[in-house]
């Protein structure tokens, strides 16, 4: 493609000129430093044409580069930290060569190098970057917020690259360091956690709607992309291409390019601030907590270490925790519509465990140490749900029961390493630890795909295995609760114990059902429970299964047919005769045969709560008010013999 040189406009000479000095050479959007092509840095060409046909669509396109395209790296040192971290480096390993140097438009400076690294943020110090594999740059005469990046010194050359910038960024890569001390950006487990999160928001519509947030919502999910430490180019594109053609509207390019420069420039964390080794690396390198630090002469037994026979003979029969509930240190998981009551179970699961007293099928037993993890609402299972369990059953003596308000991310796998440490740290060894709930774990993970559940699987199997423990994580349904919990299969498969809660909340009464148990057969009968006001919160009593049924199966015992009947046996016509809901309580309240005082007293109340409840809508009929209460009766002619 032709052009004539004395059209060309300074940026358009400027891209050639860079492209004929052997730089790859992309252009960048009026102005900013995002990308203007496809792309991005990986269209970037020394190719006329292809510069060409760039610069006559708009001729003031910035101009970008990708070092690595030529073999070269940059040292970005940002002001003012970035300056002192070189001086500092330098000191200790030498000066940098005579390099091509220029200053950006906010004074920082970019030394180009001969030689290969990838881009990292801080791998070498505060404010101090590289721009290599994956990153790229702008030169001059490219304008940013009004300022023009310009050249400092005498040289055009670019120098060898001192061994010493290589060697410590392979130094912080090995040691796994994380945000703030050296992340390197694009990694795939960064673009695979920030496209699961950008499925997720578009999964459930947490995208830019014109009039509700739009611009804010944008500029928050560019600054969290940017945070699992994507490139602002990799950021845009992933947002262009998964999330945007979701928004209402979808923005233009330009303007989406503009929302991820903002978020760059002015989101509060570090870019990469979420960001971290891949699971893999950061589980591989844990110490064995339990065991202490290895001994050179007794090494650490591998986790795969084969076992032979007579080592099999010796191995402990797996015992339980809860009879044919929990195993010991297992992994499992109860699931359930949400305000089904699930986390009140969990709970008293724990405090069952740490009081040592007899429920669940289980004798009673010395006291063990139990851990409950809660995404939310830790105040409340602190302050109201456990007091309120002491008070249902009689327990006085402290407990050895923890509560933690702090989610661990399987999104973030270091964090995964804090919780055990901090359990350790107390001397805790507990023998069941509850994550509440599944979702919460997996926040900037898909729950949809395999590959992330078994992450967040590892991540638990982890706190299993240095623990000593079983770990219990609390899931939802989906839509459809017939089809179980919610997401992948592998959140079933990967579990040895399922477990479904159903609740009735007209009964307040609430049944576990066994869906899976890996080593052991699945009771067909579940462990039924009758849900009472406590204190200032609810706790769970056990049950027979034919009590359950008495209470529940009948929602039928409450429907008007059967009211209806109760009331005729008890003449109750017309406001003369109406009578009060204990009366007709106490009427159609089942009979428990060889039950005490209290329980058919409790049982009457039951029936008078679900009455009140069922007043105002499908028993609605048979109410009146009588002065200031409500009364119960059929109507006056209903009494007529021939009706």
């Amino acid at each position: 493609m032709a052009v004539q040189q004395k059209f060309l406009s300074e940026l358009h000479e400027a891209a050639i000129a860079w492209a004929d000095a052997g730089f790859a050479v992309f252009p960048c959007c009026v102005g900013l430093k995002v990308p203007a092509c496809k792309n991005g840095l990986d269209d970037a060409t020394t190719d006329h044409d292809q510069i060409n046909r760039w610069w006559t669509e708009n001729p003031q396109y910035n101009v970008g580069i990708a070092p690595a395209r030529s073999a070269m790296y940059v040292l970005d040192v940002d002001p003012p930290l970035g300056a002192e971290t070189l001086a500092r480096l330098t000191k200790d390993h030498g000066l940098l060569p005579d390099t091509l140097t220029i200053r950006t438009p906010r004074g920082g400076f970019h030394y180009w190098l001969l030689g290969s690294v990838r881009s990292t943020v801080q791998a070498l110090g505060p404010k101090l970057d590289t721009r290599g594999e994956g990153g790229y740059v702008l030169v001059p005469p490219s304008i940013v917020n009004g300022v023009e990046y310009e050249y400092v010194g005498d040289t055009n050359n670019v120098a060898k690259g001192p061994e010493w910038i290589a060697e410590l960024l392979a130094d912080a890569v090995r040691d796994g360091v994380g945000a703030g001390t050296g992340i390197e950006l694009d990694s795939p487990t960064s673009i695979n956690r920030a496209l699961a999160l950008v499925q997720q928001y578009v999964a459930s519509s947490h995208v830019a709607i014109e009039g509700s947030g739009g611009d804010n919502r944008t500029y928050a999910v560019a600054s969290e992309c940017l945070n699992f430490g994507l490139s602002e180019h990799r950021a845009f594109t992933l947002l262009r291409d998964e999330w945007n053609p979701h928004c209402q509207p979808p923005w233009t390019d330009d303007d989406l390019a503009i929302k991820v420069r903002n978020a760059a420039e002015y989101c509060q964390n570090e870019q990469g601030a979420w960001a971290v080794p891949s699971a893999e690396k950061v589980f591989s390198d844990v110490v064995h907590f339990a065991d202490g630090p290895a001994q050179p002469s007794d090494p650490k037994r591998s986790r795969f270490y084969p076992r032979d026979e007579s080592e099999q003979n010796e191995r402990p029969e797996p015992t339980w925790l809860l009879d044919g509930l929990l195993q010991d240190e297992s992994l499992a998981m109860i699931y359930g519509p949400g305000a089904s009551w699930k986390s009140f179970l969990a709970l008293d699961m724990c405090l069952t465990l740490s009081a040592g007293i007899a429920r669940f099928g289980c004798p009673e037993r010395p006291p063990m140490d139990t851990v409950y993890v809660a995404a939310e609402g830790a105040r409340a299972i602190e302050r109201w749900r456990r007091p309120s369990w002491r008070e249902a059953h009689g327990v006085v003596s402290p407990l050895p029961f923890f509560a933690v308000d702090s989610m661990p991310l399987v999104a973030r796998p270091q964090e995964i390493i804090d919780l055990l440490e901090a359990i350790k740290a107390r001397g805790i060894k507990p023998r069941l630890l509850v994550i509440d709930t599944v979702a919460r774990a997996m926040t900037g993970k898909n729950e949809n795909d395999a590959r992330d559940v078994g992450e967040m699987v590892e991540g638990l199997d982890l706190l299993k295995r240095e623990l000593h423990c079983t770990v219990l994580a609390i899931h939802h349904t989906g839509k459809d609760s017939e089809r179980g919990g919610r997401g992948s299969s592998a959140l079933y498969n990967d579990f040895d114990t399922v477990m479904e809660v159903k609740s009735n909340k007209v009964a307040k009464a609430m049944a576990l059902y066994m869906r899976k148990q890996k080593d052991a057969d699945e009771p067909q009968t579940p462990w039924t429970f009758e849900v009472r006001d406590v204190g200032k919160s609810l706790s769970l009593f056990e049950i027979e299964t034919c009590a359950f049924n008495n209470m529940t199966k009948g929602e039928d015992a409450f429907s008007p047919a059967k009211v209806g009947a109760a009331l005729r046996t008890m003449q109750a016509f017309g406001e003369t005769r109406a009578v009060t809901i204990h009366a007709l309580a106490a009427e159609i309240t089942p009979q428990l045969q060889g039950e005490s005082a209290e329980d058919v007293g409790r049982a009457r109340s039951k029936t008078e709560r679900t009455l009140n409840n069922l007043a105002k809508s499908r028993l609605s009929a048979f109410v009146i008010t009588v002065g200031r209460s409500n009364r119960w009766c059929l109507p006056a002619e209903a009494n007529d013999p021939e009706l």
